[in-house]
């Protein structure tokens, strides 16, 4: 039995597939594996042994241990050309990085996995790669990227006609509906997944599905329907050692019977889930646990310990966006990287294969396949000097955002947090929050602002611009945004005069109009110093044109600063006359809307002599 490599095969599948049942049994199992293996000299044997290893190591949280006998798996795996090994070793390391939270890795295992699995003909693990980015994608909610590797591995799936891997995909798209807030679709596709999931007893996939009709019955405000489903769940995890699947079960037994208004019971099950979350550092169920246990502990009138609960939400929380945040950008860059590296692999095969030509024609075609690697050089310098100016940009894109969202969203939100607090806990009155009350709604209306600049600013980065142009009346807009910046002017003892005639037409999204104006005329303010001036004019030429004027008796800007808006470059933002604080996006949006508006734009200033900014639009 030693030397039968053919049961040594059927061990280490059996001990792969005890993974989410009983692990122990996997190791147990792998290490037998190992043992028959050395006797046989068997070196596929070796690698099973050694991926089951790594499987178990995966998930009892031990990723060094994992990755040192997954990477002998995959040296044995190649040494005994075993494909299908060596496709199971990438993917046990994929899941690896997947559990560690460090997608980016898990993306380039899968993509080099995906690559090799459609080279060998390998629907099933072409399934498994492709399911693994839609999830890592779905995990950081970027449901758009998501969707199409679900829908990429659905029409797999289909040639091969394994229903349980498609159940393990509809249950996933269930999820994804989910959070969406497409719940017909996460529900149609869950109950899909179940039927399959009972008939073939996969007890953590069904457990799985089950939850996520739970989280759906909340969502629908069906609390009962959703006990129901977490109590399904919870049997089925009863003989499964998966841990985060408990803690997530818990939670949702708390936030139903919460929503139910049994308290008592809401808080045994979040002291539970926030238990089991921080035994295996799942920080996302301890945030969602300390959010839940602050509310019901609030209802006790224990208020100390409540307010432990909510600092820890509150941690984690920002926490966790910061680190999604971060994780988002790093993936682009993972992509961008991915797509280089292939660019200079397909280069290196075609200098290859002209290499062979060389050698195997007349001294003609080796003067024709000179020049084809010329070429070749040089598309790749090219594309290489793109690749690294568009992760350069990137670099500036994302530091730009962390800032602002550092600074200039995440201050006022968290006065506003703090004032709400103070008020909830009764700490302050009414009165003193009247007498906030202005000053809170100029730091909402600044950070909606902002905001807004923001949205803008990303959709002009990624070409994603929508245009609806309509005729619309200049002077019922100019009246709307300096209505808007009222308390700003009065504030500021700003006079703004208005000259346009009420019949005065362009040619323009109104949307984009509006932003155009409240940037330009909240530069003008912002610059311009108490007691000062205002004038907003327009004029209509023969070429069928309006043309809008702007000008304030600010401190103006120097050529230097024209030069770089009229370039479409970023601006570093100064100071307004009261120390008002910007992103220094403004009018590099405003440049981009009026370009895709078939307008131009025009700036005429002198330093602590004022500016003007033209604006030309068609009229119709």
């Amino acid at each position: 039995m030693a030397t039968d490599t053919s049961y040594i095969k059927v061990l280490y599948e059996l001990g792969g597939n005890y993974i989410y049942h009983i692990p122990d049994s996997t190791k147990t199992i792998s290490e037998k594996v190992l043992r028959l293996s050395e006797l046989a000299g068997f070196e596929k044997g070796k690698a099973g042994g050694k991926i089951g290893l790594g499987l178990y190591y995966n998930m009892i949280g031990d990723f060094d241990e994992a990755f040192k006998h997954l990477d002998v798996a995959e040296i044995k795996s190649k040494k005994s050309n075993a494909e299908k090994l060596l496709l199971k070793t990438i993917n046990a390391k994929a899941l690896g990085h997947f559990m560690k939270g460090n997608y980016p890795a898990a993306y380039l295992e899968c993509k080099k996995g995906e690559n090799l699995a459609v080279k060998a003909g390998d629907l099933e693990m072409q399934v498994s790669f492709t399911m693994n980015l839609a999830t890592s994608f779905a995990i950081l909610r970027d449901y758009d990227q998501a969707l199409p590797y679900y829908q990429k591995a659905l029409q797999i799936v289909e040639k091969s006609n394994d229903l349980l891997q498609k159940a393990q995909i509809e249950s996933n798209l269930g999820y994804m509906y989910l959070h969406t807030n497409d719940f017909n679709k996460a529900k149609k596709f869950c109950q899909k997944a179940i039927h399959v999931f009972e008939k073939e007893q996969f007890q953590a996939w069904e457990s799985f599905a089950w939850a996520t009709l739970g989280e759906v019955a909340i969502r629908e405000k069906e609390y009962d329907i959703a006990l129901e489903n977490f109590s399904k769940s919870n049997a089925l995890l009863t003989s499964i050692e998966d841990m985060q699947r408990k803690a997530e079960t818990s939670q949702g037994f708390a936030d139903a019977y919460y929503l139910k208004k049994n308290f008592e019971k809401s808080l045994k099950y979040a002291k539970a889930a926030e238990e089991i979350s921080k035994n295996i550092n799942y920080h996302h169920g301890v945030a969602k646990s300390s959010k839940l246990l602050y509310k019901l502990l609030v209802e006790k009138g224990q208020y100390q310990e409540a307010l432990g609960y909510l600092n820890t939400a509150k941690y984690l929380s920002d926490s966790i966006l910061e680190s999604e945040n971060r994780t988002k950008f790093l993936m682009l860059e993972t992509q961008a990287q991915f797509n280089r590296e292939k660019e200079l692999t397909a280069f290196e095969n075609e200098k290859r294969i002209a290499s062979q030509k060389t050698i195997t024609y007349i001294s003609v075609i080796l003067l024709l396949a000179l020049l084809i690697i010329v070429l070749l050089i040089r598309k790749n310098a090219i594309n290489q000097k793109k690749a690294n100016l568009s992760l350069k940009e990137l670099n500036t894109s994302k530091d730009k955002l962390f800032s602002i969202i550092g600074h200039d969203l995440k201050a006022p939100i968290s006065t506003l947090q703090e004032l709400l607090a103070l008020y909830t806990s009764q700490e302050i009155s009414e009165e003193e929050v009247a007498k906030l009350a202005p000053r809170l709604k100029q730091n909402v209306d600044h950070s909606s602002f902002t905001l807004n600049n923001l949205l803008f600013w990303a959709k002009t980065q990624m070409n994603a611009l929508t245009l609806e142009n309509k005729t619309v009346s200049i002077r019922a807009y100019v009246h709307s945004v300096c209505a808007f910046y009222g308390a700003k002017t009065k504030s500021k003892e700003i006079d703004i005069r208005c000259d346009i005639d009420q019949g005065t037409v362009l040619m323009i999204d109104p949307e984009h109009f509006v932003i155009i104006l409240q940037n330009v005329i909240s530069n003008a303010i912002k610059y311009t110093g108490k007691g000062g001036v205002i004038s907003i004019s327009c004029k209509e030429n023969d070429s069928n044109r309006t043309e809008i004027e702007i000008c304030d008796s600010g401190i103006g800007m120097d050529q230097s600063t024209i030069n770089a808006i009229m370039n479409n470059q970023t601006v570093n933002p100064s100071v307004g006359t009261m120390n008002e604080k910007g992103t220094g996006l403004g009018l590099q949006i405003v440049y981009n809307l009026i370009k895709v508006n078939n307008g131009y734009l025009r700036i005429e200033s002198k330093y602590n002599g004022g500016t003007c900014v033209f604006l030309n639009f068609p009229r119709k």
